[in-house]
């Protein structure tokens, strides 16, 4: 099935062929008095050719006059040339315009260009490529100072001139920096031109089109294909952290299939959802980005303000990711690229906690816990102390004891003596006698070493690709393979794509696009954040645990399942229990168990493009997408804590979508005015079907692991539910000379998820952009571009959840009849949230695209913001949602990008980028101000609610910490917390947790967040760099604080942080940690001495590439081959080890998560 899969798609792409263009694309003019220039433009917007020439050798200002009816391309331009001293050549869809000769009058297709004029001066040739060592078409090569004397480069590169002695010749193509070359004694150059960015003037993709970056009035970020490649992710959107200006990542995981969150411009809602809108090639898409291959994606493009989303109306709130896959261009033949990565990933050792790794060490320092806590509490001496704490070695928790000794002690000597130090006479591993009378050796074991491995990733690519003038196609598939750094864990998946183009008529084009995908991920049983899961548990191991039981000589022991693991019941060691996850060993749990989730996604988007007059057009898009998901675990029916003859639970859910979209497209030239205006409608429906069940009782664990194969219903249950959205829009585009720019839009949605009173609603934006280095009067020779903008608009935020205005019920089971409960009180006033959003920014390009960037200010205000209403509970229920609350949302944003050298085989560039955001609370339901907040000083600060550990009031700032505050250690060594007198106000310390009071203790927020990077590029070789960054906020780390936390009664045998060599004693008075002793769980309860600047810096990756001399692969039958190497997640720099803040956008971390990986690259591009 698999290789089926693969293939289907491979032979379509091999099957088709293509010829090369024709020059038979037909073109309808009736033009009077206009000059060249504004002619090629309106037959660039008739058709795919662009036009190619040099203001230096023809005159793009002469007028032409010229009526064609329906004709091909070739009849109309000689028409267009036939009073001028201008030709052309055809090569694919490019049109390249020179002067005259009369060579030239001959053919105007494909041919090497000879000089357009002849002198008796000195021949010179040559041949001009770009920085790849691709040959470039259509190089205006000029004499400086002679007009009209001058040539361009043929289908190859190649050029000839004959030029005067000692002249200098002018080197300059479009999107590339001129040259100026002075002639010699030189008669043959090989050239090699730069790109200029000035001269790039890319096109942004926009909803619902594309536009000029010049005229793009809104805000966003673009991530390149080549940005995407460069790693090998599963997701397509790992490429956006630290790229996309304002937008915060959130990695819980650093699984196999792990995919990332975002947030864009922090904020925007407390209860409603902050997930931002995602749209594949034009159609909303909810089917999982692990579904979309990354070498299928041309970009990713962040809307991030209203003029950008107000189109989208009501799903727009939250910003819009726009991802647009690659599709053939009409070219002269069949292009193949295979593409192969390999990643070898370990563990990043900076997602493990500093922890105490040597046995004698961590059994020295529950010595010293026990030894403070005799003399403290007992009054103890120091031989009653160390004689009462050696005695707890093997007692239970309860005790203080750790249950196991794997030391063996000389008779009559003590495992820890008077100096706190291991007994030098003691032996690492301990024979004990387990249950059946039998000798086992306890011996500990490295249990992190013992979790993680070595993975190894493959991904392999085939694109084929073609077109002629008619029609053009691309044909891909993916195979990605990834073994995770766990036992039990991978990813494998399959993925497919055919999109293509058909012109059947000059006036009627059709467009396909159909996606398949089908993947299979193994978990670790409970990998979700958890304090049970496996990586939990290998964090809180105290290093004493044996991982595996051992003989007498120390062999391990083996049974019909494999190696023999320590379950710590006491099996193995004179009856006596390990205190820590009693019975239970998750090293061999999740290798018993499954975990398994299959996936198969399939997608089809069809499209109708109607020519009514050249000005005209309309689309008709279709989109469909069916998502299946198949999850099934099982529980092992054979050791510690397993479920009675195993368990099986088996749920799966199928999503479907389906995407309608009707647009006209108006584009019109009025001399120095354009003009482009959209009119839509879009109607989009989704569909969610889920059933689980669950049983118990397995008739053969290994055999059949399906709900058939055990006899036990634990649980039954399916539901299905939907939503749905309409809206009607249009969007107006304007420029004058591209200087002032203006565009306007307005969307009126409805939204199932609202009562049909208050379904509808209506957003709109407007905004400016003005090119002042466009006007005459500006003549600041350094600066290039400077554009300053302005926008205003309203979108919503309907992602609210279903059936939120009407009441819901449950049904129960009341002695075998059918009974409703009250679940949810609905209201049918909700609405949707509306988001106001001011957008304000500069950009730059200076010294010849030397610097470039832009900054941007923004105000959003979210209205009628979603909560809940408190009400008597004599109603029958305590709360109900309503549109009750305000918060505004603001920040400023830069981007920086320098090319500080640019020469012919040295290159270096530099980028940074970097966003400030501060989300607000405004209001609040008046019943949720009923809490006071203060600050250190005991000042209000805001009314209104905690919930957890956060404060949420009427301008505070938005997830604001809400905890005891840490007031230090006093002289004997105590925490002390800081209380505020309700009724004086003033601040003082106590000694007893539960007295302490509860304060502002800062926000979990970033202040500052982005990324920088840069390349070093040297002939074909270039090493690359990215960086992302954060500064500002506090995160909770409560992975930190259960490993600082000193053992007490029915907790003993989790492992301690090495911080805690640092705790107070009367020799060194620490001010930050408290006296090491045992009992004390007060230390490290929940206070904002827990609370970590959440600060980092990650290098993502560095990589290493050289693309392989023409010369060398064309002698191998390829076009081009590309070698790269690299590294991902080299480095990661924070607080400390283990505090990992891009875990939780809100800051509250544990250590119960799947580390990251570190992955060595390499990367080989074959293009043929």
């Amino acid at each position: 099935m698999k290789f089926t899969f693969f293939f289907f798609f491979l032979c379509i792409g091999i099957s088709y062929a293509g010829s090369g263009f024709s020059q038979n694309n037909r073109i309808s003019l009736q033009i009077k008095n206009k000059p060249l220039k504004e002619i090629f433009s309106i037959i660039e917007s008739q058709s795919d050719f662009i036009f190619f020439y040099s203001d230096n050798v023809i005159d793009v200002n002469k007028k032409v006059s010229i009526s064609a009816n329906n004709e091909a391309i070739g009849d109309v331009l000689d028409k267009v040339f036939t009073s001028t001293n201008s030709t052309y050549v055809i090569s694919g869809k490019q049109i390249y315009v020179s002067h005259k000769t009369k060579e030239s009058n001959k053919k105007h297709t494909e041919q090497p260009l000879l000089e357009v004029q002849k002198q008796q001066d000195i021949p010179i040739s040559g041949i001009i490529k770009d920085v790849n060592d691709e040959p470039l078409i259509g190089v205006s090569i000029s004499v400086k100072g002679t007009p009209g004397k001058g040539t361009i480069t043929d289908v190859n590169g190649n050029f000839s001139l004959e030029v005067p002695e000692n002249t200098t010749i002018v080197i300059s193509y479009i999107g590339h920096i001129t040259q100026e070359i002075k002639v010699g004694t030189q008669r043959s150059f090989r050239i090699t031109l730069l790109e200029d960015p000035v001269m790039m003037d890319e096109v942004v993709v926009i909803a619902y089109g594309e536009q000029k970056r010049s005229a793009f009035t809104g805000s966003a970020s673009v991530v390149t294909a080549e940005a995407i490649s460069r790693r090998p992710v599963t997701s397509v959107m790992s490429a956006i952290e630290g790229a996309g200006v304002g937008v915060q990542v959130q990695n819980t995981s650093g699984a196999p299939d792990a995919t990332p969150e975002f947030r864009i411009r922090g904020a925007s809602s407390i209860n409603a959802s902050k997930d931002p809108l995602i749209i594949v090639d034009g159609a909303a898409y909810e089917s999982g980005w692990n579904n979309i291959n990354p070498n299928d994606v041309e970009s990713i493009t962040v809307l991030k303000d209203a003029a950008s989303t107000a189109i989208y109306g009501a799903r727009g709130g939250n910003g819009v990711i726009l991802i647009t896959t690659k599709r053939a261009t009409k070219q002269e033949k069949i292009a193949v690229t295979f593409d192969a990565k390999f990643a070898i990933s370990q563990v990043r050792k900076s997602d493990l906690y500093d922890v105490i790794e040597n046995p004698g060490e961590f059994y020295e320092q529950h010595y010293r816990a026990l030894y403070n806590y005799f003399q403290d509490i007992y009054g103890y001496n120091a031989y009653q102390a160390n004689q009462a704490s050696n005695a707890l070695w093997t007692k239970n928790s309860d005790e203080g004891g750790l249950g196991y000794l794997v030391y063996t002690v000389p008779e009559g000597q003590q495992l820890v003596g008077y100096n706190g130090k291991l007994n030098p006479n003691a032996t690492l591993g301990r024979v004990a006698t387990g249950t059946d009378g039998g000798s086992y050796l306890l011996y500990p074991d490295n249990w992190t070493d013992e979790t993680y491995k070595t993975g190894f990733r493959q991904d392999y690519n085939l694109s084929i690709r073609g077109g002629t003038d008619k029609m053009s196609l691309l044909a891909s598939v993916g195979y990605t393979d990834v073994e995770g750094i766990t036992s039990t864990s991978g990813y494998e998946r399959y993925t497919g794509r055919l999109k293509g183009d058909f012109r059947a008529r000059t006036w009627l084009k059709f467009s396909g696009n159909i996606d398949a995908s089908k993947s299979k991920t193994d978990s670790d049983p409970d990998y979700e954040n958890n304090s049970n899961n496996l990586f939990s548990n290998v964090n809180m191991m105290a290093p004493i645990y044996p991982v595996y039981i051992r003989d007498a000589n120390g062999n391990i022991a083996y049974d019909d399942n494999g190696k023999v693991y320590d379950y710590g019941d006491g099996t193995y060691n004179d009856g006596v229990a390990r205190p820590i996850r009693t019975g239970s060993n998750r090293l061999q749990e999740v290798q018993l168990q499954t975990r398994r989730t299959e996936a198969t996604k399939v997608g089809a988007q069809g499209a109708i493009d109607i020519t009514f007059i050249p000005e005209l057009t309309g689309t008709v898009n279709v989109t469909y997408a069916d998502n299946e998901r198949r999850y099934k675990s099982t529980g092992q029916p054979f050791y510690g804590t397993s479920n009675p003859g195993g368990s099986v639970s088996v749920y799966s859910y199928k999503t479907e979508t389906v995407n309608l979209q009707q647009l006209l497209n108006f584009n019109k030239s009025f001399g120095a005015h354009n003009v482009k205006a959209t009119v839509l409608h879009e109607s989009y429906k989704y569909n969610y079907y889920y059933l689980y069940g669950n049983k118990t009782n397995m008739f053969s664990y290994f055999e059949n692991q399906e709900l058939d194969g055990a006899i036990t219903m634990n649980n039954m249950r399916s539901y299905n539910t939907g939503y749905q959205s309409e809206g009607f829009g249009g969007r107006v585009l304007y420029d004058y000379k591209g200087i002032y720019n203006f565009d306007a839009s307005f969307r009126r949605d409805a939204s199932s998820r609202f009562h049909p009173d208050h379904r509808w609603g209506s957003f709109f934006s407007f905004g400016g952009a003005y090119l002042i280095s466009k006007e005459k009067f500006f003549d600041v020779k350094w600066v290039d571009e400077l554009k300053i903008k302005l926008s205003y608009g309203q979108n919503g935020n309907d992602q609210i959840g279903n059936h939120r205005y009407v009441d819901t019920y449950d049904i129960a089971n009341l002695n075998g009849d059918i009974a409703l409960t009250f679940k949810n009180k609905g209201n049918e006033s909700i609405t949707w949230e509306t988001r106001s959003a001011i957008n304000a920014g500069v950009e730059f390009e200076l010294f010849k695209g030397r610097l470039s960037g832009g900054i941007e200010y923004y105000n959003n205000k979210t209205t009628d913001m979603l909560a809940q209403v408190s009400v008597p509970t004599s109603l029958g229920y305590s709360a109900y949602w309503a549109n009750v609350g305000d918060m505004r949302n603001a920040g400023v944003e830069l981007e920086l990008r320098g090319d500080i050298i640019r020469q012919k085989d040295f290159r270096f560039s530099l980028n940074f980028n970097g966003a400030m955001n501060k989300a607000t609370v405004l209001k609040l339901a008046a019943e949720r101000t009923g809490q006071t907040l203060y600050n250190g000083n005991g000042d209000v600060v805001g009314k209104g609610y905690s919930s957890g550990s956060y404060f949420y009031g009427e301008g505070v700032e938005y997830k604001t910490w809400y905890l005891k505050k840490f007031a230090g250690i006093n002289e004997s060594g105590q925490a002390m917390w800081y209380v505020r007198n309700d009724d004086t106000g003033e601040i003082s310390t106590t000694t007893t947790y539960s007295s302490g009071s509860y304060f502002d203790c800062g926000s979990s927020q970033p202040k500052l967040i982005g990324g920088f990077g840069g390349s070093f590029g040297w002939k074909s070789l270039e090493l690359s760099f990215t960086f992302a960054y954060r500064l500002g906020g506090y995160a909770y780390d409560s992975g930190y604080a259960s490993l600082m936390t000193t053992p007490y009664s029915g907790r003993t045998g989790y492992n301690f942080h090495k911080d805690i060599y640092n705790s107070w004693t009367a020799e060194n008075p620490s001010d930050t940690y408290a006296r090491w002793q045992y009992g004390d769980r007060y230390f490290t309860s929940a206070s904002d001495r827990w609370l970590t600047k959440a600060d980092y810096l990650n290098l993502q990756n560095i990589t290493l590439s050289y693309i392989i001399p023409k010369n060398i692969v064309t002698k191998m039958g390829i076009e081009g081959l590309m070698v790269s190497a690299g590294v991902d997640d080299l480095l990661f720099l924070s607080k400390r080890k283990g505090f990992i803040p891009n875990r939780d956008f809100d800051g509250d971390l544990d250590m119960g998560y799947y580390p990251n990986t570190r992955r060595f690259l390499l990367n080989l591009k074959f293009d043929f």
